[in-house]
């Protein structure tokens, strides 16, 4: 395989091995503090995609999938167990569908601005201005809920 399809042809067998530590995941989070797990799962998705356009090769740029994907498992379920653990539990429900609803938005606008920015100056920088966003976001959350532990 020497198309970009070679680049995708192992991620099932990633998926798979994701889906087997996702209770490892799980077991990690009620661990421990869901919020202090937001921050570095962004910092460690905004890393990989940060070093994602100088892999040269395809093992480089599996590694660093791999480190993306291992955040994103982190960031799949951390924000969802933070926000029901805010919530009293009347209120889980709504707050679960707020949560999905802003989510979802998030998504649309976040694709259309990195389509845009793609368009106008590259993928690469693209790329870049969206792991520098991820970058903010962690550092962001983080002021914010030791601001808030604080009081």
């Amino acid at each position: 395989m020497h198309s970009i399809a070679a680049c995708f042809h192992p991620i099932p067998r990633q998926s798979v091995a994701l889906c087997c530590l996702e209770s490892d995941n799980g077991s990690c989070l009620d661990a421990r503090a869901t919020a202090n797990v937001i921050s570095p799962a962004l910092a460690v998705t905004a890393s990989a995609m940060m070093a994602f356009p100088f892999a040269e090769s395809l093992p480089q740029a599996l590694a660093v999938l791999c480190v993306w994907a291992a955040g994103g498992t982190i960031l799949g379920s951390a924000p969802t167990a933070h926000a029901t653990n805010l919530v009293a539990p009347a209120s889980r429900a709504q707050a679960l569908a707020l949560m999905r609803t802003v989510g979802d938005l998030g998504l649309f606008v976040g694709a259309s601005a990195v389509g845009g920015a793609a368009t106008l100056y590259g993928s690469d920088a693209a790329m870049q201005g969206t792991s520098l966003f991820l970058f903010a976001s962690a550092g962001g959350f983080f002021v914010l809920r030791s601001m808030a532990a604080r009081r």
